[in-house]
């Protein structure tokens, strides 16, 4: 279910231009971040959601990176 509201926020990321609204994202991210790791005690299931944890700041600081880069 985490892997799957991560998912859901990279997707929502990637539609999201407003930086208030990606800070929104990142902090629910974050919260479940600290549930992963707070909850979920095996190893590679820990790992799988953190990686999807980290693919979602990525392309949220890509995103942000490319408007920076973009003419005005």
């Amino acid at each position: 279910m985490l892997i799957r509201q991560l998912d859901a926020l990279t997707e929502i990321a990637d539609h999201t231009a407003d930086v208030d609204r990606r800070r929104v994202l990142i902090d629910q991210a974050a919260m479940i971040e600290r549930a992963v790791r707070q909850s979920i005690t095996e190893e590679s299931d820990r790992a799988d959601v953190l990686r999807r944890y980290r693919v979602l700041l990525a392309r949220i600081d890509r995103e942000r990176s490319d408007q920076l880069a973009a003419p005005e």
